[in-house]
């Protein structure tokens, strides 16, 4: 029936949870169970392999994994995940040390969440910009 593309949505989504939660070995093997059913690694896959590794310091490969992520949401057309996208390269960027890239990631993500009417989202990526 096609499910085992939703149960990699899912597990990828979860795999963005358990980064949050600095559990980063527990996100690395659901990103692996997802990625046998996703099919050329969709941007919310890549946007959490790049948190994975920003995390253990692998922050080039990381970098260069946020930015496909973002590049390949703008053919999307889903707005709210574009922005989630660019929150991730903007959280990547600064491991990275890229406080610039970030602050604009995150302001791009405001327009978008703006764009869209997401205003707690927006409040959010406010509050990241205002720390850097």
């Amino acid at each position: 029936m096609g499910a085992s593309h939703y149960v990699a949505l899912y597990r990828t989504r979860l795999a963005h949870v358990l980064v949050a939660q600095r559990r980063d070995e527990d996100a690395l093997a659901e990103l692996e169970e997802a990625r046998q059913n996703i099919y050329g690694e969709a941007p919310s896959w890549k946007a959490a392999r790049a948190r994975v590794l920003a995390c253990r310091g692998e922050t080039d490969d990381a970098v260069t994994l946020a930015r496909e992520a973002v590049a390949s949401m703008g053919r999307s057309g889903d707005i709210t995940a574009h922005a989630e996208t660019l929150v991730y390269l903007a959280e990547v960027l600064r491991a990275h040390g890229d406080l610039v890239g970030a602050g604009d990631a995150l302001t791009e993500a405001i327009a978008l969440h703006e764009e869209k009417g997401n205003v707690l989202p927006a409040e959010q990526c406010r509050r990241v910009l205002a720390t850097l």
